[in-house]
């Protein structure tokens, strides 16, 4: 008999290499498998961030091609007639030439704002404020930038539009591992034709549903006891200023309150209610003053370029609405105390109330200005500027903040005296020990290093300060921060100091709970800075959103509300296109009356009664360019109220059902109700003797107003990969 052992064995080995293979084999594929799902997933990932970049580069040239858009069109209304006394030599129509202009400013300009930045890269960073890690694995490139003839027909004639190619633009996106996807693609961007005539045939649409136009500014001074109500829009090419304890200033039912410079309330009341919460209608100001207990209620919409600032006790400020915003949208890279755009609280005893608001937009930073600063004393023009803090809402007492701690000073204090400073040898430098001290943060003893939040050039800043009317001196030393963001950054960081925390501890001891003041918020705030708020509950900071997405949307705001500003202040409707307050211009003298026949009227002012279809209307004709028009009677007025020069209105029981407008402003000082009527204004302009003050009056029109896109960005020859 065989002994078979070994042959056992061998197929025992033999099954087993067997299986080993089998289940190598099954694992290199079940690895294989996993890897190229990890490779799909990663691919997937890059990709979807390539296409958000996408979408935030379309934002930035957006916003650029906006502010073209907008400099093409003063240009366009700036030479209008111009042009069309030279269209004939051109062969075209008036409007083609007009239409041909604009369309070669648009793309010159936008290629130089694009141009100006160096590289598309650069671009995409500034225009976000993008720190240099937040872009490391982005990556943005163009190969060329061409204007891109097209022809297209205006009122009859062939012109040439020129349209803006970027070429082979590459939005790549790479992850910490390594994974990258990138898109190239075309961008071609072009702006929409303009479509606003500037003769007034639209007349009627446009002012039809106004109680007040002012070209000059609406003041309340003296004191009434007596409301005034305004029902219906209003327009002023100045500032509305409330200065009087006894004055009351009621707006209801406007869809539009257009104040081009600032609304200052001292004192007195104001009031502005609409039932309207569609974007872009309500109040818009150039910047609002309250002050000395001064109260102001608004329900609706508010659009304001500068700061809201609230000074002296007891001043109330409630803006509130369901559905509607605040939008503070001055701010951004190189702005300055005067152009940026937050809420800044200068007084004790207040109440600042956001609370029923739905959203709150705040494109800028606070800025420290003392009217007290020396004037340039030594010459250094820069001693006038503001200095950026990291707060988009403000208190004013915690502008110590952002003075340079005395322990990073050789002489240890700040500030200090001018004569001590000079002393010291004049500058910052010699003045300077170092950017780094030891300070108790969260209750532990740290060394804080400052200079991670600094301009690297210049990161201290001097400012002199005047006290006993400049009898004398002192000096201060201020952080100079790199940008918005590292100052938010850094008043975040100070506030978990023991001297951040003094701070906020006196801001609570002098104007926090337990008093009536209280600063809420909205129910949601977007912010380009810190937002300090307190109430019953406490003390609460409320930090910027700093994602990409929330940068962009504030950027993308800013633009938008800027430009819609321009076309809402120009041609006095809901559906104006982009369009331009230059310089001087004002929309009552520049284009809705006929000023040429208006300063044809004798002096003084003329009562008149015009019938249009068998009813009486009134018509007051002032005409006294540089001097005041007061009415003082009691009296009813149904109709037109125009006067070329200043209004004056102290009669107590006057009521107007129509229109009031005058050229170089309104002053209340007694009780007056002015309601808007369009009905009356319609009627009343299909009569030439009433029609005739107005420019371009052609009779009704019945154009609707549409709201329509200034600019076109499209994607072509996109490819992956």
């Amino acid at each position: 008999m065989k002994n078979n052992k070994g042959a056992s064995l061998i197929f025992i080995i033999a099954c087993i290499a067997i299986v080993t293979v089998i289940g190598l084999t099954l694992l290199v594929v079940t690895s294989s498998n996993r890897e190229m799902k990890r490779l799909e997933k990663k691919a997937q990932e890059t990709f979807y961030e390539a296409e958000e970049i996408s979408d935030e580069l379309v934002i930035v040239l957006e916003a650029l091609a906006q502010d073209a858009v907008t400099e093409a069109y003063t240009d366009f209304m700036l030479q209008y007639t111009v042009t069309e006394q030279n269209a004939a030599a051109t062969g075209i129509s008036a409007s083609a030439a007009r239409t041909q202009r604009y369309c070669d400013y648009f793309s010159a300009a936008l290629q130089k704002k694009i141009s100006e930045a160096g590289t598309l890269q650069r671009l995409f960073e500034q225009a976000l404020e993008l720190a240099t890690e937040e872009t490391a694995g982005v990556t943005v490139s163009c190969g060329s930038i061409v204007p891109e003839p097209e022809s297209v027909v205006v009122a009859g004639s062939t012109i040439t539009r020129k349209n803006l190619r970027l070429k082979d633009v590459s939005l790549s996106f790479t992850m910490e591992d390594g994974y990258q996807t990138k898109i190239v693609t075309d961008i071609c961007i072009k702006a929409k034709l303009p479509e606003v005539d500037t003769g007034v045939a639209t007349t009627t649409n446009r002012f039809r549903d106004y109680a007040l136009l002012s070209g000059g500014s609406i003041l309340g001074e003296l004191g009434s006891n007596q409301p005034v109500t305004l029902r219906g829009n209003v327009y002023t090419g100045g500032a509305l200023t409330l200065t009087a304890e006894q004055i009351s200033l009621a707006i209801e039912d406007a869809t539009y309150v257009l104040v081009k410079d600032g609304i200052t309330v001292d004192k007195a009341k104001l009031r502005i209610t609409n039932s309207i919460s569609e974007p872009y209608t309500g109040v818009w100001a150039g910047g609002i003053d309250m002050k000395n207990g001064g109260s102001l209620y608004v329900d609706a919409n508010c659009y304001v370029a500068d700061d809201l600032e609230v000074e002296g006790n007891g001043t109330d400020v409630t803006i509130t609405g369901n559905g509607k915003e605040y939008v503070g949208y001055g701010g951004g890279v190189g702005d300055t105390k005067d152009s940026s755009a937050v809420i800044v609280n200068q007084a004790k005893n207040i109440t600042l109330d956001f609370s029923g608001l739905t959203n709150l937009f705040l494109t800028g930073n606070s800025y420290i200005k003392e009217d007290v600063w020396e004037n340039a004393s030594n010459g250094n023009a820069a001693l006038t500027l503001g200095v950026l803090q990291g707060e988009s809402i403000a208190y004013k007492e915690m502008q110590t903040a952002y003075l340079v701690p005395g322990e990073c000073l050789k002489q240890g204090h700040n500030p200090m005296p001018k004569t001590e400073f000079t002393a010291s040898g004049g500058t910052v430098g010699s003045c300077l020990d170092s950017l780094s001290y030891r300070v108790k943060k969260n209750g532990v003893m740290t060394e804080w290093d400052l200079t991670p939040y600094l301009n690297v050039a210049e990161p201290v800043v001097s400012r002199y300060v005047q006290f006993n009317g400049g009898s004398s001196i002192f000096v201060y030393f201020y952080l100079n921060f790199a940008s918005e963001q590292k100052a938010a950054e850094y008043f975040r960081e100070f506030l978990q100091t023991e001297p951040g925390q003094a701070v906020e501890n006196r801001v609570l001891q002098l104007d926090g709970s337990g008093s009536r003041s209280y600063i809420r918020p909205a129910q949601n705030n977007v912010l380009a800075g810190n937002g300090i708020s307190y109430d019953e509950s406490g003390f609460q900071l409320l930090s910027p959103v700093l994602t990409l997405t929330d940068r962009t949307k504030l950027l993308s705001r800013r633009s938008l509300v800027k430009e819609r500003r321009n076309g809402l202040f120009y041609a006095l409707y809901s559906g104006a296109a982009v369009g331009a307050m230059a310089g001087d211009y004002d929309v009552v003298t520049h284009k809705i009356l006929n000023m040429d026949t208006l300063r044809n009227e004798p002096g003084g002012l003329q009562k008149k009664t015009v019938t249009a279809n068998g009813v009486s209307y009134d018509l007051y004709v002032y005409n006294g360019e540089g001097s005041e028009c007061t009415i003082t009677e009691e009296s009813y007025i149904n109709g037109i109220v125009l006067v070329n020069g200043k209004l004056k209105l102290s009669a107590s029981n006057l009521t107007v059902d129509g229109l009031v407008i005058a050229t170089e402003g309104v002053e209340f000082s007694s009780g007056v109700t002015v309601n808007a009527n369009g009905t009356v204004i319609d009627e009343m302009l299909t009569i030439n003797e009433v029609g005739k003050y107005f420019s371009g009056y052609e009779g009704e029109d019945t154009t609707e107003d549409t709201v329509t896109d200034t600019v076109e960005i499209t994607f072509e020859n996109w490819r992956k990969n």
